[in-house]
């Protein structure tokens, strides 16, 4: 059996994590995580991105994910293992397909969509 990151629409383990430790913002959290892994689904849903590079102390901390330590994480540990995914991909394309404001739009488009 395998872990998967995100099974309908949730996340498996994040969620969790997010509330023991009483993350402010976890909603949020998880939903930029779950669209980040539904879009990494369309390519190969074997590649989904891990929880454990969500899991990081400075957001339990702080009781909140900033938009600094999400701008990081986006930089040093997403984007570089989604262009791993994506090898055909030209940096720019990559970082318009699978970019922080990339997924916030897609959050936004679902959401209304459903509205």
């Amino acid at each position: 059996m395998t872990l998967r990151a995100v099974i309908d629409g949730q996340s498996v383990v994040l969620w969790h994590w997010l509330e023991k430790n009483q993350i402010q913002n976890a909603a949020e959290v998880e939903a930029i995580f779950v669209a980040l892994n539904q879009l990494v689904a369309e390519r190969d849903d074997s590649l989904m991105v891990g929880h454990s590079y969500f899991m990081v102390e400075s957001a339990c901390a702080e009781k909140r994910f900033s938009p600094e330590l999400l701008n990081f994480l986006w930089k040093y540990y997403v984007l570089p293992l989604v262009s791993e995914y994506e090898y055909q991909l030209k940096p720019p394309e990559v970082e318009q397909k699978y970019g922080l404001p990339a997924i916030r739009s897609r959050i936004a488009n679902v959401r209304a969509a459903g509205a």
